[in-house]
């Protein structure tokens, strides 16, 4: 049993408490639990991986469906357009041997799996045990989620005495925005809120020491990355899928799923300056369950500040082309299959591919965590990783093409930012 980057986020001790409890609760479960699974031990069969195996193993399972996705899937109940869109983009790059890259934004963290071209930079395994063609940059940010980028930012306008929220849409004057700006006039102003929130919470500003460094340009927070831009040097054709909240965001303002990330600011835009009275009208009046009304508030309140830091992220921190179409994909699907942060896919098959086990090359000895000034953050708790079952469920997983995931709207999340860095080739 894994947790990923919301159980990463909270205090070591509280943390081990609750692996403890899953812990006692899967001794008592009849499942056999091995004391070591391939190159990993086990710690009661629950445990917290780290950022960069969930953004590893969420794109070897996108790869995987790109491989067996071919010719686009029909038309079917559960196949819709924009599946069928990322299946055609995913299997025109792997078919030419080009890179299929991920961009997974959950709650809590971002993980970002994408070409590098210099070969020369550093050394590290291999990362896909199903193509050992060429290199990949990983790398998760914990702290780059939504909803705990959405925090962040929250207290970098506050220490800013902002007078104004740019990030909630004009008219709100509800309890549900962060603290720190829960008594400022909400004037939803896409462009300020980039100004003032997004860009500031990513501090693109620092200076890294990639100068100089063939490939590499200042990215987020000061951190040195690949120009994808210039990927692979032109020599092979890529895309990026872009899952989780970054496909919720797009399916919301009904963008279609090869969107340019200009398509997605000028729809936040246009949602930024949306009265409030008109949103709650249009979404939330139709609604009358309570809990629905409740969710529905919520999601509302964080579009503004999702799109301006989602073109922040993609266009100034990841260095990606704001004009492009086709390069980018907006789905948690390729065809029939699930991606959208399907990493325990990604896990059964590099147990199944590697001779080595469960997570053998991944995590060389260069890899680093970076913690960012004024954050509390958990301890490691070391390789304490596999459940015999998880892997069960991980291989049925594979069969189960047709498994299609609901769209959803209700995000999570908590705070703040070390990083996760791994170079991969």
């Amino acid at each position: 049993l894994f947790a990923t980057a919301g159980l990463r986020a909270v205090q070591s001790d509280e943390a081990e408490n609750i692996l403890q409890a899953c812990a006692e609760v899967l001794g008592r479960s009849g499942f056999a639990v091995p004391a070591t699974v391939g190159t990993w031990s086990t710690s009661g069969g629950a445990s917290i991986i780290p950022g960069e195996l969930e953004g590893r193993w969420s794109w070897l399972a996108a790869r995987y469906a790109a491989s067996r996705a071919g010719a686009p899937a029909p038309t079917s109940k559960g196949v819709g357009s924009r599946a069928q869109l990322a299946a055609t983009s995913a299997s025109r790059v792997t078919d030419a041997g080009g890179f299929l890259g991920l961009v997974e934004m959950g709650g809590a963290s971002t993980q970002v799996v994408y070409p590098i071209a210099d070969s020369a930079a550093v050394k590290a395994p291999r990362v896909d045990p199903l193509d050992k063609s060429h290199g990949a940059f990983v790398r998760s940010y914990l702290g780059l989620g939504l909803e705990m980028a959405q925090a962040a930012a929250a207290k970098v306008q506050a220490a800013a005495a902002a007078k104004r929220d740019a990030c909630t849409p004009p008219g709100y004057s509800g309890e549900d925005r962060p603290a720190p700006l829960a008594s400022l006039p909400a004037s939803g102003n896409f462009t300020l809120c980039v100004a003032h929130a997004a860009l500031p919470a990513l501090r693109l500003d620092e200076g890294c020491g990639a100068s100089g460094v063939k490939g590499l340009r200042c990215g987020v927070h000061g951190d040195p990355t690949p120009d994808v831009s210039r990927a692979l040097n032109g020599k092979r054709p890529w895309a990026v899928l872009l899952t989780e909240n970054m496909y919720y965001l797009a399916d919301f303002f009904e963008l279609p799923a090869d969107a340019s990330i200009n398509d997605v600011a000028n729809a936040g835009s246009r949602y930024c300056s949306t009265p409030w009275s008109t949103l709650h009208e249009r979404h939330v009046a139709p609604l009358s369950d309570p809990g629905a009304i409740a969710s529905m508030t919520k999601d509302l309140l964080k579009y503004c500040f999702e799109s301006a830091y989602v073109v922040t992220l993609l266009r100034d921190g990841l260095g990606l082309d704001p004009t492009a179409r086709g390069s980018l994909v907006w789905s948690n699907d390729v065809g029939v299959y699930d991606i959208g942060g399907n990493w325990a896919l990604g896990a059964a098959i590099e147990l199944a591919s590697s001779p080595s086990g469960l997570g053998s090359t991944v995590l060389p000895t260069h890899a680093s965590e970076t913690v960012f000034e004024g954050e509390d953050v958990p301890k490691s708790h070391g390789h304490s990783f596999w459940l015999y079952a998880f892997v069960a469920l991980g291989l049925a997983a594979c069969m189960l093409h047709a498994r299609k995931k609901a769209a959803q709207t209700a995000l999570r999340g908590r705070s703040v930012l070390p990083v996760h860095r791994t170079w991969v080739f």
